[in-house]
């Protein structure tokens, strides 16, 4: 059997991204705006008119004297790969081998260390100093030696100002000057005898699925390059998306732009409880042991880590919405509550087969109409349709608006007399509450509750909170720390009855989890903080899959 090259038995593969579940993405530095759907219109167009059977321009002639034109260069300056890791590649295969000596500081892009690994040639990764800045004798020693620097640097954001780059670059054989994130730097170092720059369109045209990078460099270096370039190595698509970005790049400028903005924002929002570094990236360099992977992926927001830099994170700016997500999580992980405040239906107890049958069935005797959940779910989003006779009703009557909801009608009285009954049972037995379930264990909130005071705000009639207490969580709430539906004038969404748990369990910061539209309402009104429980995040709450994460977001 063939053995592998040693020096390549001692490399690591590219880590693939955490498989974790997150629908807010903040891990790759990918931008948080798509393509225009018009560019894509236009690509899809083109798709029907282009011969697929035929190789690409192997030249990608086009793409380069759009590049040139670009960067006040001639296409003879450029050269184009499969995003800027192949160029990256490109010159390892060109210029380094064993008798060389490469040189980069750390923590940066791991694909240096990949390129020269391959290339079976030592780096030397010089540690950034205090501060993830460049140490003072780092140009001393570049002498000779082929450089790596990334600018603004990834992890970090660091920029290195020009003065330093010149400094290295008389002193280096060959400085690899990676700009990938230079448009949110708002500058690039001109291209010398000895300077490669490295960019990319995965960032700032916000086309990181095209995978398109490219090299600017004086033409002796790009004719070496030309030699370990693979024929056809952008294909046909690739190179036609590209032109239509390159065509097209003033809405890319105001992304920018947007992006630019956000930074600062999430910056000075990050850092009221982080220590965070200074950016030239479109990323937020920081650290805090409260405001960590673990538990952001909790929340449905996943950051980039690392093992070996521990409490140290990375975090994307995404869309103004992405971000204000972002900011509201790292508050609370921050500013942990001193309570805990827990509606009960569908975030306690699982009722998709007692009350949410019971609005069926009601519904149906009612007004004949087959109702399922998913009607259920769109009107309990309106806030004010917290009450499920409420419920019922509307669904009965087809009305959207709670203010329609006659309570005094006879029509009224009758869903709510078949609810209950359909929900309690004959004698109160056998009824459809028979069939609900724990959504969290007393495990989970007895750890819960030693760090935290517990309250219940609930629609529920007492009694019937009372019986799933006692039935599913004997001894870890106390009964006095229960509102139900008749502790309070107003139901939710008035701020009421979150307010008197709350003066109840004593809390002075608590936070509210609930699953309803009058849920969020009742806790915006009641200026407590909210995590919505449910199959997907709404609008920019906070948002738990499931509840039993609350464990691993407070604890």
């Amino acid at each position: 059997m063939i053995e592998i090259r040693p020096e390549v038995e001692l490399m690591q593969a590219y880590p693939y991204p955490k498989k974790d579940f997150a629908d807010v993405k903040l891990d790759q530095n990918e931008s948080g705006y798509d393509v225009p759907d018009g560019l894509k219109r236009e690509l899809a167009k083109s798709l029907m008119e282009m011969p697929l059977n035929r190789y690409p321009d192997s030249s990608c002639l086009k793409l380069r004297e759009l590049i040139a034109k670009k960067e006040g260069c001639r296409a003879e300056n450029a050269i184009l790969g499969n995003g800027g890791d192949e160029i990256l590649q490109m010159i390892a295969l060109a210029y380094l081998s064993p008798e060389k000596s490469a040189i980069t500081l750390a923590p940066t892009f791991p694909v240096y260390r990949m390129v020269c690994q391959i290339a079976g040639c030592r780096l030397e990764e010089v540690p950034f100093a205090d501060g993830f800045v460049v140490p003072e004798d780092f140009a001393s020693k570049t002498e000779g030696k082929v450089v790596f620097l990334c600018n603004p640097n990834n992890p970090t954001g660091t920029v290195i100002d020009r003065e330093t780059i010149e400094k290295i670059a008389k002193n280096a054989e060959l400085v690899v000057l990676d700009e990938a994130y230079s448009e949110f730097m708002g500058w690039t170092y001109p291209i010398t005898s000895n300077i490669i720059s490295v960019r990319t369109l995965s960032k700032a045209f916000c086309a990181a699925g095209v995978r398109l990078g490219f090299a600017i460099a004086p033409e002796k270096l790009i004719s070496d390059m030309e030699r370990v370039r693979m024929p056809w190595n952008i294909g046909a698509l690739p190179q036609k998306m590209a032109g239509l970005l390159l065509e097209n790049p003033e809405w890319f400028e105001g992304k920018v732009k947007e992006t630019i903005e956000e930074r600062k924002r999430v910056a000075d929002g990050l850092g009221k409880y982080a220590k965070t570094y200074p950016s030239g990236g479109n990323f937020i360099f920081a650290k805090s042991a409260k405001v960590n992977y673990e538990r952001l992926i909790a929340l449905g927001i996943k950051v980039r880590c690392w093992k070996n830099l521990p409490d140290y994170f990375r975090v994307t700016i995404g869309t103004k919405e992405e971000n204000g997500i972002f900011l509201a999580a790292a508050d609370l992980l921050a500013n942990k509550p001193d309570a805990i405040i827990l509606d009960m239906d569908g975030t306690l107890v699982d009722v998709s087969k007692s009350y949410r049958a019971a609005i069926m069935a009601a519904v149906n005797e009612f007004s004949g109409k087959n109702i399922g959940q998913g009607g259920i779910d769109r009107l309990k989003a309106i806030p004010g349709f917290n009450n499920d006779w409420d419920v019922s009703y509307a669904l009965a009557f087809g009305t959207n608006n709670p203010k329609e909801v006659d309570r005094q009608s006879a029509g009224y009285k009758k869903i709510k007399e078949t609810f209950q009954l359909a929900y309690l049972g004959k004698g109160g037995e056998g009824g459809l509450r028979e069939q609900e379930v724990p959504l969290i264990s007393c495990e989970d909130l007895a750890a819960l509750s030693k760090k935290y005071k517990f309250a219940i705000a609930t629609s529920r009639p007492r009694e019937e909170a009372l019986w799933a207490m006692e039935k599913f969580f004997a001894g870890v709430f106390e009964p006095g720390m229960l509102v139900g539906m008749e502790d309070c004038k107003e139901e939710k969404p008035s701020p009421g009855p979150l307010l008197e748990a709350a003066r109840r369990s004593g809390a002075k910061n608590a936070i509210y989890i609930g699953d309803s539209g009058s849920d969020a309402a009742a806790a915006k009104s009641a200026k407590m903080p909210f995590v919505f429980i449910g199959k997907e995040r709404r609008g920019q709450m906070l948002w738990l899959r499931n509840p039993s994460d609350l464990r691993k977001v407070l604890l």
